[in-house]
């Protein structure tokens, strides 16, 4: 994970993969990654959890993912 620009976390596999993704979402905070979340299909509803740690929360839509991937970087190139 230290050689990624963005953590991607599909919410809908929470239920299932809690222990992982939390386990995933330690270690990006650790290593100051930013992390979108992007949301099951239809659906409005996030975890809390992997909402607090979100730096940013998207429906499941190629134009949203993508931009919300585009402002994370930004934003963490001006935090450099």
């Amino acid at each position: 994970m230290k050689d990624v620009d963005v953590v991607i976390i599909l919410s809908g596999l929470y239920s299932k993969n809690k222990n992982l993704i939390e386990q995933e979402i330690d270690m990006a905070r650790k290593l100051e990654k930013p992390i979108v979340i992007i949301r099951p299909y239809g659906m409005e509803n996030v975890p809390g959890r992997i909402e607090d740690a979100a730096s940013e929360v998207v429906g499941w839509n190629t134009s949203c993912i993508v931009d919300s991937v585009r402002e994370s970087l930004e934003a963490d190139d001006d935090m450099e």
